[in-house]
């Protein structure tokens, strides 16, 4: 997922002083690349990993599941770029089942 936030100008802690005046451009642009993993007999629940395309360094990380229904989960990523201007958020995904093969017997 091409992950991109933009502001056309902005300013830090409310001020507008040419120092902490900035305008249009990226706050935070990456790949975010996920992978799931259905449950298993070693592993009851499925497992969504995630990385960063401009952090090859890192290694993978495993997403939060925050809601799981019987039908869809939801998961959460943190994403954040500390240096200035910065951002810190977290972006949610939600999967569900496009067809009932999990059903059938």
């Amino acid at each position: 997922m091409d992950l991109c936030v933009r502001a056309p100008g902005y300013e830090v802690d409310r001020l507008l002083f040419l120092k902490d005046h900035f305008e249009g451009g990226y706050l935070y642009r990456d790949t975010v690349i996920f992978e799931a993993t259905p449950p298993t007999e070693q592993h009851d629940e499925w497992t969504f990993e995630y990385w960063f395309a401009n952090q090859q360094d890192r290694q993978r990380r495993k997403a939060k599941i925050i809601e799981k229904l019987a039908d869809a989960l939801t998961f959460e990523i943190p994403i954040e770029q500390p240096h200035p201007p910065g951002i810190k958020a977290r972006v949610r995904v939600q999967t569900s089942y496009w067809n009932q093969w999990h059903t059938a017997t």
